[in-house]
């Protein structure tokens, strides 16, 4: 009995090569794994601080030029407050015209001589005067804008062992952004920097000549001797 020989081309065993190939790919992208490379975002992009303005207000009753403890105390914390985070000027209303006008208007001046004591510029104080006729014991009224700035709530908190894509969690950057509202001195800082101060032109000068003439001093800064 004669044998039958089946015989493959070159061709078709190709062809059966590539199709296999396709099929085991196709079961590969069916599996649910991103084979991109991970997506590159920044620990605020999901989170960001929320800077707020809030109006500070403190109430001093009138005593004449001498301030009390628990009136210095209160001055401190409000001075602190608007040197850290005050915004705009420091508005001061002392009344007038009312039974008490002179004690208000000795209280005014110390009140502002203490807040100078304390730090605040005294070009950044206004002072202003309100008409108190009728009024038996008005007091005397400072109030300014500070900024605050606001955490985003976390804890959004994904199962970090069923990530296939390459993506960060929904919670990525929460606590960054949390801490920096915590630890920022002034938030305003947040929205626009500060004015830089300008160059001492006469400490440069000094250097270029000590340069050009040769007494420039080495450093001793990371200089170990050798004994």
């Amino acid at each position: 009995m004669a044998k039958q020989m089946c015989t493959v081309s070159r061709t078709q065993a190709t062809a059966g090569v590539s199709l296999a190939l396709a099929l085991t790919l196709g079961a590969c992208a069916g599996t649910g794994h991103n084979t991109t490379g991970p997506v590159d975002v920044a620990p605020l992009d999901h989170y960001e601080v929320t800077v707020t303005e809030t109006q500070e207000t403190l109430d001093v009753m009138p005593s004449g030029w001498m301030l009390d403890a628990d009136t210095k105390a209160a001055l401190d914390a409000f001075a602190r407050t608007y040197v850290a985070r005050g915004k705009g000027k420091m508005m001061m209303t002392a009344p007038a015209g009312a039974e008490n006008a002179d004690i208000a208007y000795e209280t005014a001046k110390a009140v502002r001589a203490y807040l100078r004591e304390r730090g605040v510029n005294d070009a950044h104080i206004s002072a202003e005067i309100v008409d108190a006729s009728g009024q038996t014991n008005p007091g005397i009224s400072l109030t300014f804008m500070s900024t605050k700035a606001e955490a985003p709530e976390c804890g959004s908190f994904d199962d970090m062992t069923k990530s296939y894509h390459n993506v960060t969690s929904r919670n990525f950057g929460c606590a960054t952004a949390a801490n920096l509202a915590a630890m920022v001195a002034n938030p305003q800082d947040l929205v626009e920097p500060r004015a830089m101060d300008g160059g001492n032109a006469e400490r440069a000068v000094m250097g270029i000549e000590a340069y050009r003439t040769g007494n420039v001093e080495a450093s001793e800064v990371g200089v170990t001797s050798a004994e």
